[in-house]
């Protein structure tokens, strides 16, 4: 989706541009929108991520990436209960199923809970997260770049 390499090459409002447009084209379709979230998020337009979320978590109730980066945005709204309460859920569901550590990682970053999110990001290289492969471009890692936790994930990784 170019949505998404627009994002991830730092270019946030092409990226909106792009996504608004596929949502136009596909409203029901969830990529878009969870897209769409991330990059609200980068712009920091956490209202606007929280119904991109929503709406994506409303087409796949069962995919828990819109749900992180829901909770993402209430958590870096300030909205604590909220962002926490999501984080218990897709803890409380990672005890029965798989939920992806990326996933998990990028709430606890919300609360910026460095330790927590590396703690899970190294969760994510032993499970082979396939999203581990958006590490380096992801820019919500941003400010875990000077630590060495993370770059020796990104080593790991060969990046």
């Amino acid at each position: 989706m170019g949505g998404q390499f627009l994002l991830h090459a730092g270019m946030t409002d092409e990226a909106i541009t792009r996504l608004r447009e596929a949502i136009e084209l596909d409203p029901k379709s969830r990529v878009a929108h969870s897209f769409a979230a991330s990059a609200y998020i980068q712009k920091g337009l956490f209202e606007e991520a929280i119904a991109e979320a929503g709406a994506a978590c409303a087409l796949t109730p069962a995919n828990t990436q819109p749900a992180a980066l829901k909770a993402y945005a209430n958590a870096r709204l300030g909205k604590w209960a909220d962002a926490r309460h999501a984080l218990e859920k897709l803890l409380e569901l990672s005890k029965n199923r798989y939920v992806p550590p990326f996933n998990i990682a990028l709430v606890y970053m919300g609360f910026d809970e460095h330790g927590e999110a590396l703690t899970w990001l190294e969760r994510g290289l032993e499970k082979r997260d396939p999203r581990m492969a958006f590490l380096k471009v992801e820019p919500k890692w941003k400010q875990l770049r000077a630590n060495p936790r993370y770059t020796r994930l990104l080593c790991r990784l060969n990046f």
